[in-house]
């Protein structure tokens, strides 16, 4: 443990090469703000040309026709589609960008932070080992105190025993004296007052030692309790130590951690700059691609500059013929209008002759039923004539001569009469032309029986016939 606390140079190498990954990371993201940078004016420089462009195609799109006005707005609107598709890669690089830029800079704060608790811990157990230290050598002279102290104590029990031994030996040399006392002699006397000297000499040399055993002993026991309170002190330090430890070993793994998410972190940003490398290739071709469309779009634009100025010529004849046309077509609208107006008339006037040739047709059915009743009087005109030829003389012949001559002319006047209401019929010549040829017919009958009865033909009215017939 003492080990693993003291290898700081591997954290500082470790600090080395993360402070160096976060100042590469800097330096890349310096680099992809710059390349940003870069296709954002080339992005401006291309919407300008297309901007001029734009202008371009629409100051000479009033000139063109159709055909090439279509060309140019669908050229447009694919450079448009290509610029809007660009913008949105951009933006959603800008963003991945922004995305990159705020993790780095969370890594680089969490990297901070994690910098800053690792100097603090590594400060706190510096200072724990410095008082560990300190306390190892307060406790190292209190062993020694303590062995001192012990070797005292030894020393002392020693003295103490020696002094029991010659207080036993002096006790033994008095009983003895006392023994041989009962004799008289004066040398024991002094003999017994020597070991009497010696004893309370030696009894004040065990009261100072049996003072100094007394210091000694509460000296241990303060020596003593003094180690006991050390030995909590350093059992407390060593488990702050324990824990100085753990938490110095989660901040490495920590910082293990976070080395690991600031690699992850630099390769995806690699991956997106080698990405946006990648698309900015795609963008400068198709940037290339558009300029060579618009210098070949300029050029149409010029050959169709030319083509306009040729079709303006063309367009001023067509208008100064449209205008003419146009004048001519107002002239043909009043013709049209006053032809509108006689038309109406000659309908009012058909609608009117219609009416009439109705009523005509009722009349020529209500003649064709009495030229049925003539024919049905001629054959019985006939037949009575051919009694009265047999019958009577010419006398009687000649009466009844005149009266069917009387009865005819009038019938014919009112057949003219009817014919003449007639003539407005249009639609319908075949019926009155058949009715005019019975007519007819019967007319020519009616002038073999006159001629059967005078023997002179009486000339009939056939202009009448004849217009009946031939009817507009």
């Amino acid at each position: 443990m003492m080990q693993s606390a003291y290898a700081r140079p591997l954290s500082y190498h470790e600090h080395d090469v993360t402070q160096m990954n976060v100042s590469l990371l800097k330096s890349e993201l310096k680099d992809m703000s710059n390349d940003r940078d870069v296709l954002r004016d080339e992005l401006a420089k291309v919407q300008s040309k297309l901007d001029a462009h734009k202008q371009q195609t629409m100051s000479s799109s009033d000139a063109t026709l159709s055909d090439d006005k279509q060309q140019s707005s669908r050229d447009y609107d694919w450079l448009k589609s290509q610029c809007d598709w660009a913008m949105n890669e951009l933006q959603s690089l800008r963003t991945d960008h922004q995305d990159t830029v705020r993790k780095c800079e969370q890594a680089v704060k969490e990297a901070d932070l994690h910098r800053h608790n690792y100097k603090m811990v590594r400060d706190k157990l510096e200072q724990q080992q410095t008082e560990t230290l300190l306390l190892k050598s307060q406790y190292s002279e209190l062993l020694a105190d303590k062995q001192r102290l012990q070797q005292e104590v030894g020393d002392l029990q020693k003295l103490h025993d020696e002094d029991k031994r010659e207080m036993a030996d002096l006790r033994q040399k008095q009983r003895q004296a006392m023994n041989e006392s009962s004799f008289g002699s004066s040398e024991w006397i002094d003999m017994f007052d020597t070991a009497v000297g010696k004893y309370e000499a030696a009894k004040q040399d065990y009261d100072t030692m049996r003072k100094m055993y007394a210091d000694a002993t509460s000296r241990l026991s303060a020596s003593t309790s003094k180690v006991e309170l050390l030995e909590e002190e350093n059992s407390r330090m060593r488990a702050q130590y324990d824990e100085v430890v753990t938490e110095r070993n989660s901040a490495l793994k920590e910082r293990k951690v976070l080395q690991q998410h600031v690699t992850m972190t630099i390769q995806a940003a690699n991956r997106d700059k080698s990405q946006l490398l990648k698309e900015l290739h795609v963008i400068k071709a198709e940037r290339d691609d558009a300029k060579r469309k618009m210098s070949k779009a300029f050029a149409e634009n010029a050959q169709t500059a030319k083509d306009i100025g040729r079709l303006r010529v063309e367009r001023d004849a067509v208008v100064h013929e449209y205008t003419l046309v146009m004048s001519e077509r107002d002239s043909v609208h009043k013709e049209i209008e006053q032809l509108q107006d006689r038309l109406s008339q000659q309908k009012q006037k058909l609608d009117a002759r219609e009416k009439e040739c109705e009523a005509a047709v009722q009349e020529a059915d209500s003649v064709r039923l009495e030229l049925t009743t003539a024919t049905r009087e001629r054959d019985v005109a006939r037949k009575q004539v051919k009694e009265l030829k047999e019958k009577q003389g010419s006398v009687d012949s000649e009466r009844y001569r005149e009266d069917v001559m009387e009865g005819l002319d009038r019938v014919l006047r009112d057949h003219d009469l009817r014919m003449d209401h007639e003539s407005c019929g249009e639609g319908r010549y075949d019926r009155p032309a058949k009715d005019s040829l019975d007519l007819e017919s019967n007319r020519k009958e009616m002038e073999g029986l006159q001629a059967d009865l005078s023997g002179t033909p009486i000339p009939l009215c056939s202009t009448t016939i004849y217009c009946f017939i031939f009817l507009p």
